[in-house]
C-alpha cells in the first residue's frame, strides 16, 4: 500500500487500516516465530506396511505446544503407533518433535498427509500445518476389475452345520 493511498483516504478509512495491521501484525508474527516440519521418512510402502512420518517444532518456550495424539485423523493412513522426544529448551527457543507410525490401505498410487501443531492460547488454540508430504504407494497388482461374474468367483458352497464352542467365562 502506498503513501499516497493511504493518506488519500478519509479518516474513518485511515483508522480502519491501521486497526487492522494492529490485529494481523502480531498473528503474523507469533505464526512465524512457530516452526513446524514433517514428512514421510521413506519415499514408497505396500498396502498395510507401516510407515513412518516424523512431526517437529521449534518456538518460543514460553508457549504451549500440543501435537495430534492417536485419536486425530490421520487419513487417508491409519495410526498404529508414536515415538515422541522430552523437549529440548535452549536459550528460551522449545524444540519437540515425534514420530508417527502409520498404515495405509487405500489403493491410491500416491497418498499426502499434513498434520497440524496446536499452539495454546487463552480460551483458544492457533493451528501451524507442516507442508503437504507424500508417499509413493508400490502397486503388485495392474488392474483391479471393477465387478467379477459369479462364475469367476473362488467360492466353495457348504451348507452343512458346524458347531461353534465359545467360553461365556468373560
Amino acid at each position: 500500500m502506498s503513501v499516497k493511498f493511504f493518506m488519500g483516504c478519509d479518516r474513518l478509512t485511515r483508522k480502519g487500516i491501521i486497526l487492522s495491521l494492529f490485529i494481523m501484525l502480531p498473528l503474523y508474527g507469533f505464526t512465524q516465530e512457530v516452526n513446524v516440519r514433517g514428512g514421510f521418512l521413506s519415499d514408497s510402502l505396500k498396502i498395510g506396511e507401516q510407515t513412518a512420518f516424523y512431526l517437529s517444532a521449534r518456538y518460543p518456550s514460553d508457549l504451549t505446544i500440543l501435537f495430534p495424539d492417536s485419536t486425530h485423523a490421520f487419513t487417508p493412513f491409519e495410526y498404529v503407533n508414536k515415538e515422541y522426544f522430552l523437549t529440548h529448551t535452549t536459550d528460551g527457543i522449545s524444540a519437540d518433535s515425534t514420530v508417527y507410525y502409520l498404515t495405509t490401505f487405500e489403493i491410491d498410487r500416491v497418498q499426502y498427509l499434513q498434520l497440524p501443531v496446536y499452539v495454546v492460547q487463552q480460551g483458544d488454540c492457533t493451528v501451524v500445518n507442516t507442508q503437504m508430504d507424500s508417499v509413493l504407494v508400490t502397486q503388485f497388482v495392474a488392474h483391479v476389475p471393477d465387478t467379477l461374474t459369479v462364475d469367476r468367483l473362488p467360492l466353495k458352497m457348504n451348507t452343512s452345520y458346524q458347531k461353534v464352542f465359545y467360553n461365556c467365562d468373560v
